[in-house]
């Protein structure tokens, strides 16, 4: 059985110190490629992070299979044992163009139930996580619980190109009717700040199972709203549209859709 205090414990150290090395460029960029576009970019730094985790947690839990975004091999089913799905730069865009505002995410399931998840704001060295039944931590501090705010009184991020890109038009109700709106690049630093109460919400559509594996367990110990947009369970086998918020911020979208209708 594993024993997750423990694991967290070392784990915590290890992404710290992976962090350092990209912070102080230690791990430096030196190649950058294009992925499928000249928007996915991926860099030697996305590789060797995933490389150093892989390393890691195989170290920390011989047994356990390790799929990362930058992964060769192809994983069609999740539920085994004991899985890790890391994001090794989560915001490569933003680490390629103005060097901050990326993190390093990854996330433990056991018969895709969360376990443990670990969010790294990298350059504000801040990091967020969870562990089962433990709650949901910020460099040691514990949040016991977020504001249940509504979208009127809520900050927002919300993933307009993707929308955009995939001729979804929710975007506009959402930016209507939220205090206001907001996207920094990193999926899982704004993801982080619905869970510390900054932002009443995170919507995307279309996004990949490492850019929201970690939201499982913090959703879970904060009791938010994750869900797709018809308020069905996340699949970590698939992209999917994602909302992580509070509950009343949900029930207000899911209320005003209903009065643009009856419009």
């Amino acid at each position: 059985m594993v024993d997750l205090k423990q694991i967290d414990e070392q784990l915590r150290r290890i992404i710290l110190d992976i962090g350092r090395g990209v912070r102080e460029s230690t791990i430096a960029m030196a190649q950058i490629e294009e992925k499928k576009n000249h928007r996915d970019l991926v860099t030697n730094v996305d590789k060797e992070v995933q490389e150093l985790l892989k390393t890691a947690l195989l170290d920390l839990m011989p047994d356990t299979l390790v799929f990362g975004e930058e992964s060769k091999e192809t994983v069609t089913d999740f539920n085994v044992p004991s899985l890790w799905i890391i994001d090794p730069i989560d915001g490569t865009s933003n680490f390629v163009k103005q060097h901050t505002d990326y993190a390093i995410m990854l996330a433990y399931f056991e018969h895709l139930e969360p376990k443990l998840s670990y969010i790294y704001d990298v350059e504000r060295d801040i990091l967020y996580w969870s562990v089962e039944g433990q709650g949901f931590f910020v460099n040691g501090k514990q949040i016991r619980s977020v504001k249940n705010k509504g979208m009127n009184d809520s900050l927002a991020s919300i993933f307009i190109r993707k929308f955009i890109e995939h001729g979804r038009d929710e975007y506009i109700l959402l930016a209507k009717e939220s205090f206001d709106v907001r996207f920094g690049g990193s999926l899982g630093i704004d993801g982080a700040r619905v869970a510390t109460g900054q932002f009443g919400a995170f919507i995307s559509p279309r996004i990949a199972p490492w850019d929201f594996a970690p939201f499982f367990l913090f959703a879970k110990e904060l009791d938010l709203q994750l869900s797709d947009f018809d308020g069905k369970p996340l699949d970590l086998h698939q992209f999917g549209s994602i909302i992580l918020s509070t509950k009343q911020y949900y029930a207000d979208w899911k209320k005003f859709q209903s009065y643009d209708n009856i419009e």
